[in-house]
């Protein structure tokens, strides 16, 4: 039996994203302990454990093998967590501007659907630029976005 990869499509063809507009209504029913699961990732990625690595060009068989990414555990276990906790959000991202510019400063001070955007371009544009998300998280960047949404979870249980 094959398995799916999340974000890969249904049966139907499509992959099962909650709409930018129905995003707010589903965040206001998550829980705290609902974040635990992703957020417990946040020592791995800040310690760079169980990342992929990149594959070097071989020849097997007769066949060109080109470089690509094998994603370690930390990567599969984010990218499975993203998926089953809805936290993709479902917008043209790839032509989402306003994004290349955010994701380049502080983010720290961005809203919960911002950041899941953020995330969301990072996550999809993997699919179409191999490589993304591991740099993402290599880089730093996936890091100050889930770090600004659990500062975000935790201001909300404040109030």
């Amino acid at each position: 039996m094959k398995t799916r990869l999340p974000g890969s499509p249904t049966k139907k063809g499509q992959t099962a994203l909650l709409p930018e507009k129905e995003m707010p209504a589903y965040l206001a029913t998550l829980s705290p302990n609902d974040w635990k699961p992703l957020f417990s990732l946040i020592p791995s990625i800040q310690g760079k454990e169980g990342l992929g690595k990149w594959r070097s060009p071989r020849k097997e068989n007769g066949a060109i093998i080109l470089p690509h990414i094998c994603f370690g555990k930390t990567e599969l276990k984010f990218l499975k967590l993203v998926y089953r906790m809805q936290l993709i959000v479902g917008f043209n991202w790839s032509r989402w501007e306003q994004g290349r510019k955010l994701v380049k400063r502080d983010v720290s001070d961005l809203d919960i659907l911002t950041l899941l955007k953020l995330m969301t371009a990072i996550v999809r544009s993997d699919r179409y630029c191999e490589g993304a998300l591991h740099a993402a998280i290599e880089g730093g960047v996936m890091l100050r976005i889930l770090m600004a949404i659990r500062l975000r979870v935790e201001e909300s249980t404040v109030q």
